[in-house]
């Protein structure tokens, strides 16, 4: 009977040894606050004190065969574990002088400037020198031909004026032969019948006299210029 009755006995055993405890305390101060030199007197069997302790023999043997687990359970509720296999109370709280410093920024390097491109210079074209234009050598102009009619026994004109490299042209035209005969010899037309004709080119600048071989009062001059 003993095994089966222990087990519910327990609690209520501890539960009174806690009780016991507590007056043992109570007692205790209030025993000491008191100026009586004498020894405390020891209370009766019949004194509300007596009834209300137990006996020590009740109160060891009992306290003997009760766990202690509970008592310190609650005595100490620090050394309970948090159900993740540490103790809270027992780790040790990190001091404010444990931490570590904040780290020092490191500065940041700016990136260096870009550098501006500067625009490569034009070479300035140079003007292509045009050719000067040679003068066009102009052909020379067909020999110029000035005519001089022969009438009424006179040259018509009588003096002629005509550029180098010109020539002249007598036409007889009258009914009676004449002649075209330079002064110095230099050309002569031999006779001239009616509307015959004479031509001559004077190349050279100078002053020409001309006669009628035939007929000497009939005289002219060709004048040739440059």
């Amino acid at each position: 009977m003993k095994s089966s009755v222990r087990p519910v006995r327990r609690p209520l055993v501890g539960i009174l040894v806690v009780i016991a405890v507590a007056i043992g305390l109570v007692g205790c101060s209030s025993g000491a606050s008191t100026s009586s030199p004498s020894a405390p007197s020891t209370p009766g069997a019949g004194s509300p004190a007596a009834l209300a302790t137990p006996p020590a023999s009740a109160v060891i043997e009992p306290s003997a065969s009760a766990p202690a687990t509970p008592a310190r359970a609650s005595a100490d509720p620090a050394a309970t574990d948090d159900g993740y296999g540490t103790n809270p109370a027992a780790s040790p709280s990190r001091s404010p002088a444990a931490t570590r410093p904040p780290a020092t920024p490191v500065p940041t390097k700016k990136p260096a400037p870009a550098a501006t491109a500067r625009p490569t210079p034009r070479p300035t074209p140079r003007p292509t020198p045009r050719p000067t234009p040679r003068p066009t050598k102009r052909p020379a102009p067909a020999p110029k031909v000035v005519a001089v009619r022969i009438v009424n026994f006179d040259f018509t004109p009588q003096t002629l004026t005509v550029a180098r490299g010109s020539s002249v042209r007598w036409t007889n035209r009258d009914s009676a032969p004449h002649t075209v005969t330079a002064g110095n010899g230099s050309f002569a037309s031999g006779t001239l019948a009616q509307d015959a004709s004479f031509t001559r080119a004077f190349p050279t600048v100078g002053r020409f006299a001309y006669v009628c071989s035939i007929h000497p009062s009939m005289t002219g001059t060709v004048v040739v210029t440059r």
